[in-house]
């Protein structure tokens, strides 16, 4: 059983629904998707508090979110020792505490202190219910929730980590006044209060307008002496920003999973609620104010799916590194051992992708 089938049968344990609410749940489950896409201007900021809003969250969106973050949490570099805390910002039904615990066993036996923080005190109860469900109330990690939002001050020591996933996106999505303004104050007001800890982790879905904020964030907390971990590979401002503008159309800094591994009660439940799903995005940034973190200057960081060149003899695929945004290309085998978001090793070719004016390189 993968990780994602554990926290449905805990959810489906935690939460039984009788028939008639499992009748009503695609309903519910549309319903909300909407309030949170295109009809948000109609949203009550304590949705969270309605039973039945509250119930197609945690039995649809907080599953898919943990799915994003099963694909990013394993890898990430993160430095947590006995007594540390961290700061969950916007934690919801605490969707980051169960996605490390189904995601990370080498914190498990670890005495960390989580200081989870939402407008929605349900969310944070049904959350708390479902985490001592998953980890048999045998978890030495202290979870206090807290009813506030992310400005809240928080008491007590030091966060080693502050975490926000999902929860900046209201600040860059206002429909006022000038977009790249908007975005550049939202990030700088933003990086203000993440930079109350050493460590800050921030994932927001991975559309145009949250990774240039993704983007903007990076830059700020640059400049407040903080290392990009990840997916940054280098230490300069982020490429796919052309100056004070980001670049528009298909290229900026995101990543995408399949949905074939995700446990098919999930994917039909979505297909009930007329959400069918084939992929997944997001756009995040993990910094360190430390410098003792791995230095992944003068590699490639993977940013598309495979596609084929002009002289469809070889693939290609876009990526980020130090120089810039770069196609890379290679043979389908190569492409294939080099899938989206890793690390890969290529060496400049000399010529240039005549689409985005890119340096080519080639897989070593």
């Amino acid at each position: 059983m993968n990780n994602l089938s554990i926290l449905l049968s805990a959810i489906n344990k935690t939460f039984p629904l009788k028939p008639k609410h499992r009748a009503e749940l695609p309903k519910n489950i549309y319903h909300l998707s909407n309030l949170l896409t295109r009809e948000r201007g109609e949203r009550r900021l304590s949705y969270m508090n309605d039973k039945a809003l509250l119930s197609a969250y945690i039995y649809c969106f907080l599953p898919w979110n943990v799915f994003r973050l099963t694909q990013i949490l394993p890898a990430l570099d993160l430095s947590l020792h006995p007594g540390d805390a961290i700061n969950d910002l916007g934690s919801g039904p605490l969707t980051l505490p169960i996605a490390l615990w189904l995601n990370r066993p080498d914190l498990q036996a670890i005495p960390l202190e989580f200081r989870c923080i939402d407008i929605s005190a349900s969310a944070l109860n049904a959350g708390k219910q479902l985490f001592d469900t998953l980890s048999g109330n045998k978890s030495p990690w202290k979870i206090t929730t807290i009813r506030g939002d992310k400005s809240t001050v928080i008491k007590g020591r030091k966060p080693a980590l502050i975490s926000a996933v999902n929860v900046f996106n209201e600040a860059y999505l206002e429909t006022h006044g000038n977009r790249r303004v908007r975005l550049e104050e939202a990030a700088r007001h933003a990086a203000r209060g993440l930079a109350a800890a050493e460590q800050i982790f921030v994932m927001e879905p991975g559309t145009p307008p949250a990774s240039a904020f993704i983007s903007a964030l990076h830059d700020e907390l640059l400049e407040a002496g903080f290392q990009p971990s990840a997916p940054c590979t280098h230490k300069e401002f982020c490429p796919l920003k052309d100056g004070n503008q980001w670049q528009q159309g298909s290229h900026w800094c995101h990543f995408s999973w399949e949905v074939e591994s995700a446990p098919l009660e999930l994917q039909k439940l979505n297909i009930e609620a007329g959400l069918r799903k084939d992929k997944v995005t997001a756009a995040y940034l993990y910094v360190k104010l430390t410098a003792n973190h791995a230095n992944h200057a003068n590699m490639i960081r993977v940013l598309s799916n495979i596609f084929s060149l002009q002289n469809n003899e070889e693939m290609g695929r876009y990526a980020c590194c130090e120089q810039g945004l770069v196609l890379l290309a290679g043979t389908q085998e190569q492409m294939m051992q080099a899938p989206w978001g890793t690390f890969v090793h290529a060496k400049p070719s000399g010529n240039h992708d005549k689409k985005t004016g890119a340096a080519v390189y080639r897989l070593i």
